[in-house]
């Protein structure tokens, strides 16, 4: 069925991909205009221009405005047009233009009218192209998409090609799982289980888009080997009025609500939102190990551990701008969260003893995870000319993220109790950050120089003793520092009406100190204080040959620096047979990132890219007795290099809205003690249909390849998503049902072999679940601004410094 399915896709989608051959360039014609608000004048940015034949009504191309309203087409064959112009929340308008031969048509300013009222029944709403290509990123338009209705931002994200997002929250790009993730242009202060958890608070009804940038440029932070991922809030603040809207979600395995309100008066625009989710998964995990030397104490045990977990948590986000004049304006944001995960397993561990004996080791673990986050920054954002092209910004942000674990491990052996190992770890993290920006128009160049300054300070301390036994405790402390010191300068150069390159460099030093009590827990006490500095090159090249058809390169370099998850060596010992243990002198690695994409009028897409990483930071194991350690060093050099290749849908008029997407690549290997190479791939797609006017049915579908993996291999696995919308009172009030995994296919087995094991695993995470999600909204739910200086900072936010 999912082959048929997925075979019958592709031909709908190949018989709409428009195909006509480009006549000669020197008789090529050129389409321009603007689009602004009808009643305040204001221009309308990202509003959609679709331009479709006059003889048949078949789409020919399309593009969005940029942030001062305008858009231009060029490189049309000679022939009569007529153009669709729309945004969301505005009535759809429609003209018409004979373009000739070398010509050059102005529409002059388009101007819509905020839809209101309901024509013949029916709400028009502008569309946007689902897949937009930009210089140095890839921007998904994911909006109020079904298949996400009451989920989080990690439901968003594994929803996107090249994105994946494993059983434990992990979020990996093309493979590699070093991605700096960021909210609105700022990156998140934390990292691994802490940022899976702050994005799991995330609704995904508050995403506007995500954007997913493999090799950035000299504008952005350096951190994030595998690229940046920037998810976008919707903002929802009008031009006059009371704005807002709330969902409520239930299912087998998830409940939440999610409420926005957003007001306007005069120069100032405050929106907030609030959001709690809460969420249960089961699994079950299996493993039999052998052991292949006689230092062991038995032979071999196989292993079954259920487990279950929960999660529940609240978030909420408040933006205040003020426009001081009508160019400079000044922000205030400030987002909090607070989350509990309860987690609780019971390990059943069946061991062979050398001496033909049998033991029997049971673990009862439970384990509660108390966190918060809050963050907040001010901003001033000045424009030095009229068009919003010549600006300056200043933002300063600080942050504090807590952690508080308490598990409990009891043991039984042989159905005798022998142990109840209560392990404690309290982690602090702060930081703050000053950054400034600035843009100019240097001729036909623009040129862009800032500054930045972070400092991260991480206070763990860890604790671990024997209820049961009354031993002595184990304490210790991790005191961890880091300076941050960051100049960059790049400038984007047109050469000619169709290519443009931009050219960049960043310039960071760090001191990184740190001081160690291990307290029993392995290793050595240490203090330590490091400095290095580090040069970070980036270059991109487009040549357009008409909107949505594009060549491009990029190249940038990236660096990954140890979080503490691998520097510090406390380990909750629960289990006794593999621990943890960090190691305090690891070293940065860094990435040298290529990338070419070719795209043919926002339908098809393909890029090829490779990935070369130095000092790479490798997990090794180590046997002490019965244990295992588990840690990491730098060793070697590491090879990527694949390619993506994305069909989409979703271009003005036509009713069915996704993409279907593939990614193959290999991974090669080279370290100290072994060598090893990878080939995977993955497929997925997602699309959604328009039944009728007020029905649509959306699929989303997933698998992954088997992979090799260190020292063993990975089965393949895959999921599907079925989502059906109802409109109930136009686009006020809709509901979602949502049904997940229903063929319960995301099982996968592993195994491993190396000079200590072999042991052969499997993991079930039992995602399959059915949901509800009722979503309420009233007024006027586009912001439009004034101010068009409030663009997404430091180009993380896709701005238009460098934009196809």
């Amino acid at each position: 069925m999912l082959v048929r399915f997925a075979l019958a896709t592709l031909l709908a989608l190949a018989a709409v991909a428009p195909a006509d051959a480009q006549p000669q360039r020197a008789q090529l014609a050129t389409l321009l205009g603007s689009v602004a608000d009808a009643e305040t004048g204001d221009p309308l940015p990202s509003a959609t221009i679709a331009l479709y034949t006059g003889a048949d009504s078949t789409f020919v191309t399309g593009t969005t405005t940029a942030a001062d309203g305008t858009f231009r087409l060029e490189g049309l064959r000679p022939s009569e047009y007529w153009i669709r112009v729309s945004f969301i929340g505005y009535v759809t308008e429609r003209t018409s233009a004979r373009l000739a031969p070398r010509g050059e048509v102005d529409l002059g300013r388009v101007e819509l009218a905020p839809n209101v009222a309901e024509l013949d029944g029916a709400q028009v709403v502008g569309e946007r192209v689902l897949i937009e290509q930009r210089a140095d990123r890839t921007v998904y338009n994911v909006k109020d998409q079904p298949v996400t209705a009451g989920g989080n931002a990690l439901n968003t994200l594994e929803t996107l090609p090249s994105v994946e997002v494993d059983q434990d929250g992990t979020v990996s790009l093309r493979g590699g799982q070093n991605v700096a993730i960021q909210i609105n242009g700022r990156p998140t202060p934390i990292s691994g289980a802490f940022l899976a958890a702050f994005l799991r608070q995330i609704p995904a009804e508050t995403i506007d888009r995500v954007e997913v940038v493999p090799t950035p440029g000299a504008s952005e932070e350096a951190s994030g080997m595998s690229g940046i991922i920037n998810i976008i809030l919707k903002e929802k603040a009008p031009d006059r009025g009371l704005a807002g809207g709330a969902s409520l979600t239930g299912g087998t395995q998830e409940a939440g609500i999610n409420a926005n309100l957003s007001y306007n008066r005069g120069a100032y625009d405050v929106s907030g939102s609030y959001g709690f989710g809460g969420q249960r998964f089961d699994g079950i995990a299996t493993a039999d190990r052998t052991y292949r030397t006689d230092t062991a104490p038995f032979a071999s045990f196989d292993r079954d551990e259920p487990n279950e977990r929960s999660f529940g948590g609240h978030f909420g986000n408040v933006t205040l701008d003020y426009t001081l004049s009508p160019r400079s304006v000044l922000s205030f944001n400030a987002n909090a969260s607070v989350r509990d995960s309860d987690n609780s397993e019971v390990a059943t561990t069946r061991f062979r003893l050398r001496s033909g004996a049998d033991s029997t080791d049971v673990r009862d673990v439970t384990r509660d995870d108390d966190g918060s986050n809050l963050q907040g920054s001010v901003r001033f954002d000045q424009r030095l000319d009229e068009d919003g092209q010549h600006t300056l910004t200043a933002e300063l942000r600080a942050s504090r993220n807590t952690d508080d674990a308490d598990e409990l491990t009891q043991v039984r052996q042989n159905d005798v109790a022998t142990s109840a190992l209560r392990y404690l770890e309290d982690r602090t993290v702060d930081e703050l950050t000053a950054e400034l920006d600035y843009k100019r128009p240097l001729g036909p160049a623009r040129v862009e120089a800032g500054a930045r300054a972070e400092r991260e300070s991480i206070d763990d301390t860890a604790s671990l003793f024997d209820e049961l036994l009354a031993t002595d405790e184990l304490s210790g402390a991790f005191d961890y520092g880091r300076t941050v010191l960051a100049a960059y300068a790049q400038a984007a150069v047109p050469l000619g009406a169709n290519v443009e390159v931009q050219g960049g460099l960043r310039v960071e030093t760090t001191d990184r100190d740190f001081d160690l009590v291990a307290g029993g827990f392995g290793g050595d006490d240490e203090t330590t204080s490091t400095r290095y500095t580090d040069l970070f090159p980036s270059a991109f090249a487009v040549y357009t040959f008409s909107p949505g058809t594009l060549l491009k390169g990029a190249y940038s370099r990236r660096i990954n620096r140890p979080s503490t998850r691998f520097l510090s060596p406390f380990n909750s010992q629960a289990d006794p047979f593999t621990q943890r243990r960090g190691n305090a002198d690891l070293l940065p690695e860094y990435t040298d990132a290529f990338e070419l994409t070719a795209q043919y009028k926002f339908f098809a897409t393909l890029t090829p890219f490779y990935r070369r990483t130095t000092d790479v930071i490798q997990r090794t194991f180590r046997q002490e007795g019965e244990t295992t350690i588990f840690t990491a060093v730098n060793a070697g050099t590491q090879n990527s290099y694949g390619a993506d290749v994305t069909l989409a849908a979703g271009l003005p008029g036509f009713p069915v809205r996704g993409f279907v997407s593939g990614s193959v690549f290999k991974e090669e290997f080279s370290g100290v003690n072994n060598a090893f190479e990878n080939t995977s791939y993955s497929l997925r797609t997602s699309l959604s249909a328009e039944l009728t006017r007020t029905t649509s049915l959306s699929f989303f579908g997933f698998f992954r390849g088997p992979r090799a993996i260190e020292d063993g291999s990975s089965s393949g696995f895959g999921f599907t998503t079925f989502a059906l919308s109802q409109k109930l009172r136009g686009d006020q009030l809709v509901l979602n049902l949502r049904a997940s995994d229903p063929f319960s296919t995301t099982r996968f087995e592993f195994d491993t072999v190396n000079a200590q094991f072999e042991q052969l695993g499997a993991f079930d995470p039992d995602r399959r679940s059915l949901a509800a999600t009722l979503t309420w909204t009233f007024g006027e739910q586009q912001r439009r601004r004034r101010n068009q200086g409030q663009q997404p900072q430091g180009g993380a936010g896709g701005g238009d410094d460098f934009g196809i």
